[in-house]
């Protein structure tokens, strides 16, 4: 476990004493759902073996530094177990942001890679991604797009069960005297699960805002024009979602590692590139695909003389063409 700041500890610690909401009573189908400490969608327990999305990192409506915190992540539930991977600010500004995964109810977070001092994170776009890597196993990816931290790990949970609640949150951890931090819009997006796309349209996925007694702290939108994202604003006022990209049903969320040598093994994970073989592009050339299947693709890294970077783009068998908002790099 990486070492960071105490403080940092013991408000990471609290997010999984406060891990699982608390939700009003539905009065109609589908209404919004009220959290004491969550705000976002998710989609009732089902068959679901994987989960990803994008979100974008905000920034601190006040720029004077604040106590508080503030965590955005995604996970898969079958309550009180929860596996989730993440973003968080725990030091009073959103200046210092920690990759973080937890396996609840554990009492601190497994493992955490903490930020720079001083660097904002700012409308950096972070990537998801869990999915179940064996019997018990369960594989987790996130990464910071724009800086190339990843944080990785592979979690033996026996007691997460067949049925499975996906989730895409952010949460007040709730450890005062650190309140929730304002925040700019967050902005979800490319959201799958069991490699395909989520659909936050479809007739069980539900939303929920977050209020505490009469006040209410962080109201979560309507999907986006795709059904495939959302957003979340501080306070009651209610966001508006982005528009989705033209091509909902395809989606890369995480592509590993981001600098590979010649011979070495790219993996892609995401959704909507359907069962059969397309391509994978790097630089418009096509690479050696090893593994094709819904939710992940694998392929070998092509021999180069010198150093460069390159774009990469996944193409299905039925034409369309997805590109990654990262930048691979290949190495002789």
């Amino acid at each position: 476990m990486s070492r960071i700041l105490a403080r940092s500890l013991a408000v990471l610690a609290a997010m999984a004493l406060l891990a699982l909401p608390f939700f009003g009573l539905a009065g109609e189908s589908n209404p919004p759902l009220t959290s004491t400490n969550w705000a976002g969608y998710f989609i009732p327990a089902g068959s679901y073996q994987s989960v990803g999305g994008q979100w974008t990192m905000p920034r601190q409506i006040l720029d004077q530094a604040q106590a508080g915190t503030l965590s955005i992540w995604l996970g898969l539930q079958a309550s009180p177990h929860l596996i989730q991977g993440g973003t968080a600010q725990v030091d009073g500004s959103l200046t210092t942001t920690y990759l973080f995964w937890e396996n609840y109810p554990a009492t601190l977070p497994e493992d955490n890679l903490p930020g720079s001092d001083g660097q904002t994170f700012a409308n950096n776009q972070i990537a998801a991604y869990i999915r179940k890597d064996g019997l018990h196993s369960w594989a987790l990816w996130i990464e910071d797009l724009a800086t190339g931290r990843v944080l990785t790990a592979t979690v033996n949970r026996a007691h997460l069960g067949l049925s499975l609640q996906p989730e895409w949150m952010v949460e007040d951890s709730g450890n005062s005297p650190y309140p929730l931090l304002p925040f700019t819009p967050i902005q979800f997006s490319r959201l799958t699960v069991n490699g395909a796309v989520a659909g936050l349209n479809a007739d069980d996925a539900e939303s929920e805002s977050m209020a505490q007694g009469t006040t209410t702290y962080a109201t979560t939108s309507s999907p986006s024009s795709n059904d495939n994202g959302f957003a979340v604003g501080f306070s009651a006022d209610k966001p508006s979602p982005k528009p989705g990209p033209a091509h909902p049903q395809a989606a890369i969320d995480v592509a590993a590692p981001l600098t590979l040598s010649t011979g070495q093994v790219l993996t892609i994970l995401g959704g909507g590139f359907g069962e059969h073989k397309g391509q994978v592009l790097l630089e418009g050339h096509s690479a050696r695909i090893l593994n094709w299947r819904p939710g992940i693709i694998r392929v070998l890294a092509p021999k180069v003389s010198t150093p460069r970077r390159v774009d990469l783009a996944v193409v299905s068998r039925s034409g369309i063409q997805v590109r990654f908002d990262g930048i691979i790099t290949l190495d002789p």
